[in-house]
């Protein structure tokens, strides 16, 4: 069987057919701070979307005053596109240099319901107009500010095609459709993103709340000095492919204060596919701090790793029902090398698996035997675990350091397993506390050493050694 079914096809089909300059003030790691400086600019002009012909009533179609709003805004050398209380229905706006919009807390950015209006995205791809409901292209010093909901409308238009697209995958399907061949299944059926940046500079989201993403929620590509902080996400827990923040070969980018509910990863740090049409740029600086996920898959590194990623501070991470913690997935078509990463502070509550480090994600051979329940962890079978030759594309996971992490209601305690081609190296636990009322951790293929670690688990052993695992217990400090 090669084709999409019926139920998910005219949408398959469809998909197919400011801001002021933000700048960092203090200091923190990798030259990124969690406050962002308004310029005077930003004060002097602000461009009122309502005298561009603009309506909040719910029903207009505004993308054209809106777009107009920051076209001029923009023009005049930037400022606020200031919007007041109202359901503003629009398509896609792409935003300009120097220009942020501001929301009040009764505004509501509504998407349009009509398919035909958007592009589908895909993080192998270079930018196409129309993949984001907001985009930022190529722009610097640009923002979403304020108090104010932005509204995907995927539960609408978007998810149900997504989801009925994943079942036929399951059933047999080869590919998600025209066009789209290249894109792995793990990637989900391609869809517009809520918000993107690309190749952008000095930016700031600051605020807002965004919700019912079609897919990802916030897309940051190939971007630099970017602050997300005090931002609201949320998805419904069984949306497809709903990411809250994915961090795509950017550097120097700071999230704070943010709250995260979502249906995939709720912060996500990438750093591409191969393949010849992409910068080939690792992410790196990145610092994260006082941050709540609830429902998803928690805090995830990977999986997509092709070009690298490197000095990553977490700290202050509160978990709640979520089906991982701290998550590093890598595999051997789509790994890099991911190292100086320190997590700092992170208190689980009822998470599946608080801990994961796997080199084998996605597609190798899993052990469902493994896997009994939702948010269980699946293990690499023997098979997957049998040693390759080492490609650019292997793991490589080094110089990982996990202090104060403590989590009760774990079903699986955690997973540290590297490849026998290229071991975990370096991976730190100190000060860890992990009660899992099932199984506990699995290590394999690991180097690195354990300090004032407490695992319990309520089947069989708290840790479980596999092959190649050296891993030294310290003295407590």
């Amino acid at each position: 069987m090669h084709r999409l079914v019926p139920c998910f096809l005219p949408l398959a089909l469809a998909l197919l057919a400011g801001t002021a300059g933000v700048r960092a003030q203090g200091s923190a790691p990798g030259g990124v701070s969690g406050e962002a400086r308004v310029p005077g600019v930003l004060a002097s002009h602000s461009c009122d979307p309502l005298k561009h012909g603009a309506r909040g009533d719910g029903t207009t179609d505004n993308t054209a005053a809106i777009q107009a709003a920051i076209d001029a805004c923009s023009a005049r050398g930037g400022g606020r596109v200031s919007f007041g209380d109202g359901v503003f229905l629009t398509g896609p706006l792409a935003l300009k240099d120097h220009v942020t919009l501001e929301l009040a807390r009764g505004t509501r950015l509504r998407a349009v319901a009509q398919a035909d209006r958007f592009t589908w995205a895909f993080i192998g791809r270079p930018f196409r107009p129309h993949e984001a409901l907001i985009s930022g292209v190529n722009v610097s010093d640009v923002g979403i500010i304020g108090e104010g909901t932005i509204d995907g409308q995927g539960a609408e238009l978007w998810w149900p095609a997504a989801v009925a697209a994943r079942e036929a995958m399951r059933a047999g399907v080869k590919s998600w459709g025209p066009g789209m061949e290249k894109v792995p299944a793990g990637n989900g059926l391609p869809r517009p993103w809520l918000i993107e940046f690309y190749n952008a500079r000095r930016v700031l989201l600051r605020g807002v709340h965004l919700t019912n993403a079609p897919m990802w929620t916030v897309a940051l590509r190939y971007s630099e000095d970017v602050v997300l902080r005090d931002v609201r996400i949320t998805n419904a827990p069984d949306s497809p492919n709903t990411d809250g923040v994915d961090i795509v070969s950017s550097r120097k980018v700071s999230l704070s204060n943010l709250g995260i509910d979502t249906g995939d990863d709720g912060i996500a740090i990438k750093a591409g596919l191969p393949g010849p049409d992409m910068p080939k740029r690792a992410a790196r600086n990145i610092t994260i701090s006082n941050v709540r996920f609830g429902h998803g898959h928690g805090l995830a590194i990977g999986s997509e790793l092709a070009h690298g990623v490197e000095h990553v501070r977490i700290n202050g991470a509160h978990f709640t029902g979520t089906q991982y913690g701290i998550r590093i997935k890598a595999g051997r078509d789509r790994g890099g090398d991911v190292g100086d990463v320190l997590v700092r502070h992170a208190r689980m509550t009822d998470v599946a698996v608080p801990l994961s480090i796997d080199s084998s994600y996605p597609g190798e051979p899993r052990d469902a035997a493994q896997a009994p329940g939702p948010g269980a962890v699946a293990v690499a079978t023997p098979a997957a675990r049998a040693e390759a030759p080492v490609t650019p594309l292997t793991p490589r996971i080094h110089d990982v350091t996990i202090q104060h992490l403590f989590a009760s209601g774990a079903r699986r305690a955690g997973l540290l397993a590297g490849l026998p081609e290229a071991p975990l190296r370096d991976i730190r636990l100190q000060h860890v506390s992990i009660a899992s009322r099932g199984e506990g951790m699995v290590l394999r293929h690991v180097e690195g050493s354990f300090s004032g670690v407490k695992i319990t688990a309520a089947r069989g052993k708290p840790v479980e050694e596999g092959p190649k695992t050296q891993v030294a217990v310290l003295e407590t400090p």
